[in-house]
């Protein structure tokens, strides 16, 4: 690979040797072969005229020395590090014709070219002085690019693309100490058994400040970790990766306060200890201990990783517009620990997601707010960390989850759901005491289990669809839109619904082969109302007077339980193996067609017709 403008350390030991060979004046300065030449040539390693690199070499051997004794002090430190004898010419050159400092004829260097004129002063020397240079803060390191030093190995159409496979190749960024790359870095390197542990741990981009592009870093075997303690900014996404999954890596990047996108695909510790915003953030780490100072983040995801101990803590994160915790588990069988960690300040999350794992220690102490979706499935252990919930943005999903009640109490302060409410559960649900608005539709399915609370929402502004076995919940609602009840062989009559006036829409209940809901204060359904029961039930609708849509009641019992009704003002239905209409006493008018079961009496058929005042349609008979 050509390199320009390289400070190649690992080569001094063999150049100052070239350096330290005598000559006589007549032949070329010994350190012809490795200086600068105007037209600077590209395979030279020394420091051009003219760069920034000169201008601060420059500035150190011509600063100030206005007395003896302040040359003496000059000459030491250049000796320290120079061959003696560029030293001696340095200062002579300095100094004037009397070897004196501070006097008339004191001499400073013109150019960079003059100053390798001196003699024994070549590449080595010229690399010591702007060492002493940097070190006396001469150098303006915020203007130093890599893409100065490093040649890409490859050009895309999002620029270059710097790639380090060996830590040889590294070397050149090391030694560089250039603070900008403009383009995106891929550091993969393989297998580093035979490695001493002193270079185990990354850190050849310890000068580096920004990179406009990608950040790729794939250390694999055996490596320990790396540090990054300089950069600051990285524009595009940062990628962390471990060929084989060791918990002892360590990445640091202690003053990292930018990155678009942060990608953790590895098992180490992982620490951005300055870091407060990014576009995503999605870590596949149990140790997520490194965002001490994260505050504002659009997407986090937390993945866990199996027969991992799993410890998860955002300690000043206050706000995340998308927030994924999912795959987190117990270490192995010999551990009772679960996950622990939280969110302790936390108060806006802009949709969160918990899924599939042990969720017991996750704490939101101080969360009111999920501004869109809540999502909470396959969990197995109860969750009590929501102390604070009260309104959820979107839709409220919850389902999977082992432990059934205790999932759903641990949510006991939630007020509000914008969207629709999903509940799917193989166990029983209790709770939601303090829920007062939904704001869609509601979806519960407990299958052959109890449902148990909302006592305190008076609307259903959606459709609901209700599958239990037992049913002592909605007491208060008042009015609804479609409601569908699967009642799974309830036991006994299930108390729901027990004030609703009015269903804007239909209402249908199935599967009720042992009882059927008390509906005592239903007045009016705009649609339909569809009773398949199969068995003996009773209905029960005592206050009802006014079914828009049509009835179909299909019922091994007597049809009992519509005292008040008048009117039906599309089809009346009454199926399977009914004997007796008695409970229709009141019905005076029909819109369109009767379908009666060939099981019901003649008597009681005739009863029910000569009742009516308004019918339109025709008698048929199933």
């Amino acid at each position: 690979m050509r390199t320009k403008n390289l400070f190649p350390f690992f080569f001094v030991a063999s150049l100052l040797g070239a350096c330290a060979e005598a000559t006589d004046d007549s032949t070329t300065w010994p350190d012809a072969e490795f200086g600068i030449e105007a037209d600077g040539k590209d395979d030279s390693f020394a420091i051009r005229p003219g760069s920034k690199e000169a201008e601060a070499v420059l500035a150190y051997v011509n600063q100030p020395l206005a007395s003896d004794a302040a040359g003496a002090q000059f000459y030491d430190a250049i000796n320290a590090r120079l061959d003696r004898r560029a030293a001696e010419g340095i200062r002579d050159h300095r100094s004037g014709a009397d070897g004196r400092f501070g006097t008339a004829d004191d001499q400073r260097f013109a150019d960079l070219n003059e100053l390798d004129s001196v003699r024994w002063v070549g590449r080595t020397a010229l690399m010591r002085l702007f060492e002493l240079a940097d070190e006396a803060g001469l150098f303006n390191r915020a203007s130093v690019e890599c893409s100065e030093f490093i040649q890409p190995s490859s050009v895309t159409s999002r620029g270059h693309i710097y790639r380090f496979h060996t830590l040889a190749s590294l070397l050149e960024v090391e030694n560089s100490k250039c603070e900008i790359i403009r383009g995106t870095v891929e550091i993969r390197l393989q297998s580093t058994d035979l490695l001493p542990p002193s270079r185990r741990h990354l850190k050849n981009f310890e000068f580096i400040k920004v990179i406009e592009g990608d950040l790729v870093v794939d250390a694999t075997t055996n490596m320990e970790g790396a540090d990054f303690d300089r950069l600051e900014s990285i524009s595009g996404r940062l990628i962390l990766r471990d060929g084989e999954r060791r918990d002892s890596h360590v990445f640091r990047f202690p003053s990292l306060t930018k990155a678009d996108v942060i990608d953790i695909q590895r098992v180490g510790p992982t620490e951005f200890g300055s870091l407060e915003e990014s576009q995503s953030i999605v870590t596949q780490t149990p140790f997520v201990n490194g965002f001490t100072a994260l505050k504002n983040v659009d997407g986090l995801r937390v993945q866990g990783i199996g027969n991992k101990p799993n410890a998860v803590e955002f300690p000043e994160l206050e706000r995340a517009q998308r927030l994924t915790i999912t795959r987190l588990t117990q270490y192995d069988n010999s551990w009772n620990q679960v996950y622990e960690g939280g969110f302790p300040k936390l108060t806006s999350a802009g949709g969160l997601t918990i899924e599939h794992g042990l969720f017991g220690g996750l704490t939101f102490p101080v969360l009111k707010e999920v501004d869109t979706d809540f999502t909470l499935s396959y969990t197995q252990e109860a969750l009590k960390g929501f102390s604070a919930l009260e309104i959820v943005g979107g839709n409220y999903v919850v389902g999977g989850s082992q432990l059934g009640t205790g999932v759903h109490e641990g949510l006991s302060t939630l007020k509000r759901v914008e969207g629709t409410l999903r509940i799917t559960e193989n166990k029983g649900v209790h709770g939601y005491d303090a829920l007062e608005y939904l704001g869609g539709s509601v979806i519960i399915n407990v299958n052959s289990n109890e449902l148990v609370g909302f006592g305190k929402v008076e609307q259903l502004l959606g459709n609901t669809e209700i599958t239990a076995a037992s049913l002592n919940a909605f007491g208060n609602v008042v009015d609804s839109k479609d409601i569908y009840l699967n009642l799974r062989n309830a036991a006994s009559n299930p108390v729901v619904f027990a004030k609703l006036k009015e269903v804007d829409g239909s209402l249908q209940i199935v599967g009720a082969r042992l009882s059927l809901p008390v509906f005592d204060s239903l007045e009016a359904i705009s649609g339909e109302l569809n009773i398949d029961s199969y068995v003996g039930t009773d209905a029960n609708f005592p206050e009802l007077v006014l079914i828009q849509g049509s009835l179909t009641i299909q019922t091994g019992a007597d049809v009992a339980g519509f005292s008040k009704l008048r009117n039906i003002e599309s089809n009346l239905s009454l199926l399977g193996s009914i004997r007796a209409v008695s409970g229709m006493a009141n019905l005076r008018g029909v819109g369109a067609d009767i379908y009666i079961t060939r099981q019901l009496p003649v008597a009681e058929r005739d009863s029910l017709l000569d009742q009516l005042e308004e019918f339109s349609g025709g008698i048929f008979l199933r």
